[in-house]
């Protein structure tokens, strides 16, 4: 009769910490970024627009062009 042996492999649940690393690198942006570009958007918000905004143009006061265009020629 023969014995049989199970020999488990390595099976271990060790890793090398790649992705805590990669995890808190992001987290560091993340938080610089809120810091820099949304924190002081939601403290000091943009002046709101005015609600009509008026335009003053100033034309020289010329008289109506009433000369007849020339007739158009055919080639």
């Amino acid at each position: 009769m023969s014995t049989v042996i199970n020999n488990p492999g390595n099976t271990s649940d060790e890793s090398s910490g790649v992705g805590v690393i990669v995890g808190v690198i992001l987290a560091i942006v993340l938080g610089g970024l809120f810091l820099f570009y949304l924190l002081p958007m939601m403290t000091n918000p943009a002046t709101p627009t005015p609600e009509a905004t008026q335009i003053d143009v100033n034309l020289p006061n010329t008289p109506p062009n009433t000369t007849t265009p020339a007739p158009a020629t055919e080639l």
